[in-house]
């Protein structure tokens, strides 16, 4: 079995870090208007066996740079300001844990014509 939690993440640029199951995988990323803050949803095993790691998160705004040891998983954007939050993991990122990036891919958009 598995479980998705949410957790907020700080927008200050400081590192804060998460004790999350090994095989974690995080499935979206979102500026919540309503509280003003990013979220990460996080696929979790619920085995009890499965042990836990420190992972470490740091979020930054466009244009602000971010230490080379933090590699990006997600962005997330503020609908009513024109800001963007990037969410970088500290380490090496197995890129099988997280959904595939489709930024690179091209899209038809349908027509009603």
């Amino acid at each position: 079995m598995k479980v998705i939690h949410k957790y907020p993440l700080v927008d200050d640029g400081k590192a804060i870090s998460l004790s999350l199951k090994h095989g974690f995988r995080i499935v979206h990323a979102e500026y919540v208007l309503v509280e003003k803050a990013v979220f990460i949803w996080v696929e979790e095993p619920l085995a009890a066996k499965i042990s836990e790691q420190e992972v470490s998160f740091v979020v930054v705004r466009s244009g602000e740079p971010v230490n080379k040891q933090f590699q990006h998983v997600a962005t997330a954007v503020d609908l009513l300001a024109p800001e963007a939050y990037h969410i970088f993991q500290k380490g090496d990122v197995d890129a099988a844990v997280f959904p595939p990036d489709l930024s690179h891919q091209s899209f038809a958009l349908a027509s009603n014509a």
